[in-house]
């Protein structure tokens, strides 16, 4: 379902939980489309696409997102999201894609996201106020191409990512904050 550009405003309709063949979820760049991500939007284990990034969504990430398990490719970034990071994004099986950037999450990266360290390769929590460091599972992610940990709490080493990333997009702000020699840009 693709809804892109169409200036709605409201909230997402919890109804969408009832679509169980749902695959596609395209709510983007509908900029006062507001309210909280439906939490029965988790029960959709077909959902593998859900663009609900660049609108005026609001709350916290339900933790039930993470039963969608066939997600690939998520992208909530450009709102104005609150909490933290659901460890329960660890059960995606699939998940290529997580962007989560300009938003007002907390927090820490949890350590469940070590699950994703075969198939993830973007993660994108820029602009945030996590904090904390890095869990040390993402030198084990194989994959990941394009991380972005600029503009966010992020503090410590993060030298044992860099065997993986040697010519990869690794983006920190290690000006102060964090340790990095393979890092694409230092903030």
């Amino acid at each position: 379902m693709s809804m892109v550009s169409n200036q709605f405003t409201g909230d997402i309709p919890t109804q969408l939980g009832l679509v169980t063949d749902l695959q596609y979820l395209a709510l983007h760049y509908n900029n006062d489309l507001g309210g909280t991500i439906p939490s029965e939007l988790g029960s959709l284990t077909k959902l593998s696409v859900a663009f609900l990034h660049e609108n005026s969504l609001t709350g916290t990430i339900p933790p039930e997102l993470g039963q969608a398990i066939s997600m690939e490719d998520l992208a909530l970034g450009v709102n104005y999201l609150t909490g933290s990071i659901p460890a329960s994004f660890g059960n995606f099986e699939n998940l290529l894609s997580i962007s989560l950037g300009d938003n007002y999450l907390t927090g820490t990266i949890p350590p469940a996201l070590g699950n994703l360290a075969e198939t993830l390769y973007y993660f994108d929590i820029y602009g945030t106020g996590i904090s904390g460091t890095v869990p040390e599972s993402f030198g084990l992610f194989v994959n990941l191409t394009r991380v972005y940990f600029d503009g966010t709490n992020i503090t410590g080493s993060i030298e044992f990512m860099c065997p993986l990333y040697d010519g990869q997009e690794v983006y920190a702000d290690c000006a102060s904050e964090v340790i990095c020699s393979c890092c694409t840009e230092c903030y």
